[in-house]
């Protein structure tokens, strides 16, 4: 692939399944047929395939998507924004009336070549947010696991996460430590092994992929020699926030409350386990989630520990007035937890949001 430089190269925008159909791919079908779609009050959930799509000679764009045979994928293979056309990091020049997205061609230009075989999976959003990583990433586990048994040489491509116990917990989920990873971007690849997108949220059906989600929390459960047949514990997931850095931060998608200490004090009265995620080793985590019958939380990324309950598990979500972004229930659903959501109050004008403590605890009591 080569271009002068200066010159333009445009690509249409194609989907998995446009890469898979193409002649010159090597289409690998799903093991297994899909699971019953969940229902949960008008949110659908599908369960996702488990088929891959050999490309032989695409290059991987250093900010997002792969560039193949005049077709780039972007949000087929990673979930990008809603507004990714827009975005300053967009890699080419997006054209609405065609479909197709201009690069300037030194930035597909390869400047090395990778002969052994590469997967790529979805790490966009999940490197920087434990909630998307947990539902975006982690169920590529068993991806892997499935494409190695085709290629027993395969190395794998990410984003690197930011967070430790994302560190500690895809090495344990993986059995690879994160350092296991190459860097290819902008390599023209012999073989790129993707899969379908395994997490696609947004329209009239979601799609997630059950069997992965369910992997994940068996393989760090036993990596972490936890045996998670569950047990009698009630936690509640605790976030400590400076009062003043909240409040300037806004309501910040309803996740801010005027009063989350009262919340805490009346879950402990409950007999709750008071636990706040991001001040906790991610292998102590699991083991109070794995041995809780009833977990609680604030609509949030700390809610993502939830892959460590087992099935069966009572798990409520805090959500705001306004409602929230229903991704940690559905991937709550997937797992086989018994998911509830408990909305809070509208405040009155002029007010901030409030949590109603006595509603809450007797609704999850």
């Amino acid at each position: 692939m080569s271009a002068a430089a200066g010159s333009m190269m445009r690509c249409r925008l194609a989907s998995f399944d446009d890469l898979a159909r193409h002649p010159a791919a090597q289409y690998i079908p799903a093991t297994r047929a899909p699971e019953r779609e969940i229902d949960s009050y008008g949110l659908r959930i599908a369960d996702t395939p488990d088929d891959l799509v050999v490309l032989n000679d695409a290059v991987i764009v250093p900010s997002a998507g792969v560039v193949w045979q005049g077709m780039w994928a972007g949000e087929s293979i990673h979930n990008l924004p809603g507004d990714w056309r827009t975005k300053s990091w967009l890699p080419g020049q997006w054209d609405e009336a065609s479909g197709t997205i201009g690069f300037d061609a030194k930035q597909i230009t390869p400047t090395d070549v990778v002969e052994e075989p590469v997967l790529m999976f979805d790490t966009m959003v999940g490197s920087g947010n434990f909630g998307h990583f947990v539902h975006d990433t982690l169920p590529y586990a068993l991806m892997l696991q499935r494409a190695r048994a085709v290629f027993p040489d395969l190395r794998f491509h990410m984003s690197r996460p930011q967070f430790p116990n994302q560190v500690r917990l895809f090495a344990a989920a993986f059995g690879h430590p994160v350092e296991a990873a190459i860097d290819v971007g902008g390599a023209l690849l012999r073989r790129l092994v993707l899969a379908r997108r395994q997490s696609m949220m947004g329209g009239p059906v979601w799609s997630m992929p059950f069997a992965g989600l369910r992997h994940a929390r068996a393989a760090a459960l036993r990596a972490w020699g936890l045996d998670g047949n569950g047990g009698t514990l009630k936690v509640f997931l605790h976030r400590f926030d400076d009062i003043a850095n909240r409040r300037a931060r806004g309501l910040l998608y309803g996740r801010n409350f005027n009063n989350t200490d009262a919340l805490l004090i009346g879950m402990l009265h409950a007999g709750f386990v008071a636990l706040e995620p991001g001040r906790a080793r991610i292998e102590e985590i699991a083991d109070l989630l794995s041995r809780a019958e009833t977990v609680a939380s604030l609509h949030g990324a700390g809610l993502g520990n939830l892959v460590f309950c087992r099935p069966g598990t009572r798990v409520f979500e805090l959500r705001s007035h306004e409602g929230n972004w229903r991704s940690l229930e559905a991937t709550s659903l997937a797992l086989g937890h018994r998911f509830g959501a408990v909305t809070q109050p509208v405040p009155a004008p002029g007010e901030e949001p409030y949590l109603d403590v006595d509603a809450i605890v007797k609704a999850i009591a």
